[in-house]
């Protein structure tokens, strides 16, 4: 190996986590680009200011935002921080591009048992996963009570404390593969993530000028 090689750099990926959710599904289209270096963060919030606290001391930084989602729209939290103009332009945080994600929601349980539809009497998962997934829920199990969490990986986590066929969640097939958790059912929904990033050489997209009407927008 020659010594004076240069190192890649890895690249920090700030996102929405925990590890299993939709967020990070997104990240992992970004294989490929270098060296990845995780950062998942508890709110979208936490995310921009995490990012924009890497930028402001000159790293090199992706931040992975949900923007928008096909069954309920604009995701209000993700267009407040990309509105915030203190964030953006004194950092350089910039939109660079998008992920479009194809989010397969599934049921997940802890264990299959028989009527196990009957059997679940609450169903946890982030309130997007939960709206997303409205028209399932109340075909199949107008009965459950729906209980949100902070994600859909936390939803799944819990599963291992609760009772076998009582409680479901719904998150991404990743997400139960990562637990050990069976799929008892799956449905289809659309979401976009949007990227932006300080100090990676990527050419401009129309999302530039798409945050420029937003902006417009929220100060008309």
């Amino acid at each position: 190996m020659d010594p004076t090689a240069k190192t890649p750099e890895s690249i920090k990926v700030v996102f929405l986590g925990p590890l299993g959710t939709y967020s990070h599904q997104a990240v992992l289209k970004l294989s490929g680009k270098g060296t990845l270096q995780l950062a998942p963060q508890t709110s979208i919030r936490e995310v921009v200011l995490h990012g924009a606290q890497d930028a402001r001391l000159g790293h090199t930084v992706v931040v992975i935002l949900p923007i928008e989602n096909s069954t309920q729209g604009i995701v209000h939290e993700a267009l407040e921080s990309l509105t915030n103009s203190h964030l953006f332009s004194q950092h350089g945080l910039r939109i660079v591009d998008e992920i479009d994600l194809t989010v397969a929601h599934a049921l997940i349980v802890k264990s299959i048992i028989p009527n196990s539809f009957e059997s679940i009497k609450e169903v946890h998962s982030h309130e997007q996963a939960l709206g997303q997934c409205e028209k399932f829920l109340n075909k199949y199990l107008p009965h459950a009570l729906r209980i949100p969490s902070h994600s859909t990986a936390e939803a799944v986590a819990k599963l291992n404390q609760s009772p076998p066929g009582r409680v479901a969640a719904i998150a991404s097939e990743l997400c139960a593969e990562m637990f050990g958790m069976p799929v008892l059912a799956k449905s289809i929904q659309m979401t976009q993530c949007m990227s932006m990033d300080h100090d990676i050489d990527v050419q401009p997209t129309l999302l530039d000028s798409l945050y420029a009407q937003i902006t417009w927008r929220m100060n008309a």
